[in-house]
């Protein structure tokens, strides 16, 4: 049995299909910019947030994105948070923690 763990262990992503893999690949191109949460909103019936974020991007632009329920802690108005964003098309960001999530190894 402690074998069998060992070989699933060490082969798992051979084993398994990776379902973030396309994310991966794509994720390993994008940037990471300083994002400054601007709006605050409670959307739908059970509460839902989301935050409004801007950020600059490469080329100086000032990108506007919104993003839903992501936090576990709720960010203020003003907070800092850091994006990572496709540099092609900088209106496909994400958080720091979801690229985190997709992205370990």
């Amino acid at each position: 049995m402690c074998a069998l763990t060992a070989v699933f262990f060490i082969y798992k992503n051979k084993i398994l299909p990776n379902p973030n893999a396309a994310y991966e690949e794509l994720y390993s191109t994008f940037k990471q910019a300083e994002g400054t949460v601007v709006s605050f909103d409670r959307v739908g019936r059970r509460n839902s947030s989301e935050y409004t974020i801007q950020f600059r991007d490469q080329n100086d632009s000032l990108i506007t994105v919104k993003e839903g329920n992501w936090q576990t802690m709720p960010v203020k108005v003003g907070d800092k948070v850091t994006m990572y964003y496709n540099p092609e098309n900088p209106q496909q960001a994400t958080t720091e923690s979801r690229w985190k999530e997709i992205m370990r190894k």
